[in-house]
């Protein structure tokens, strides 16, 4: 398995496809305009989700009141600054998942099931990486390198499988 550090992120090509998704859909959450149909869908499937309805998060909680927080927390502040890694964001992403139950459908459970929970698994790969991408003390830019590399490393194949992302994120319902 490829390890991603800092240096092999700067290195790599930025305009991948998962990268420009990434881009318009932070773009989408802080504008909250309707950009295409892939980022509307990623948006519902994410709206739909526990932590937007705030059971992860404080209710007064907003990516700047914790970058408020972290910037009152010295050590907090220089260890994101400085120690924020890829194996890092992927177990954050790993655990919020985990939390939210957006883990692999069973053994056995439909091709609808499937494509449904690794949607799920897709939007939020997106929604953590545009609120991680909201904290002014992380780097935009490398939040947005390790999201694509996150998708391309554990949901690219699958997408491309079955029929790319205009397909996987047509709008339409999973029955």
């Amino acid at each position: 398995m490829k390890r991603m550090d800092e240096g092999s992120v700067a290195m790599e090509k930025e305009e991948s496809q998962e990268y420009r998704l990434l881009e318009a859909y932070c773009r989408r959450r802080e504008l909250c305009s309707s950009l295409n149909t892939v980022v509307d869908c990623l948006a519902d499937i994410a709206d739909s989700a526990p932590f937007a309805e705030g059971n992860l998060k404080n209710e007064d909680s907003s990516p700047e009141q914790l970058g408020q927080c972290i910037k009152q927390n010295k050590v907090l502040q220089q260890q994101l600054q400085t120690g924020f890694s890829y194996s890092l964001f992927e177990r954050v992403i790993a655990t919020l998942q985990g939390c939210l139950s957006v883990g692999s459908a069973p053994p056995g459970a439909s091709a609808n099931e499937e494509t449904r929970m690794r949607r799920k698994q897709i939007a939020s790969a997106f929604e953590v990486t545009s609120r991680l991408s909201a904290v002014e003390l992380i780097p935009k830019r490398r939040v947005l390198s390790f999201g694509k590399h996150f998708l391309h490393q554990h949901h690219s194949d699958w997408v491309q499988q079955h029929g790319g992302w205009d397909e996987v994120f047509s709008g339409e319902e999973i029955d």
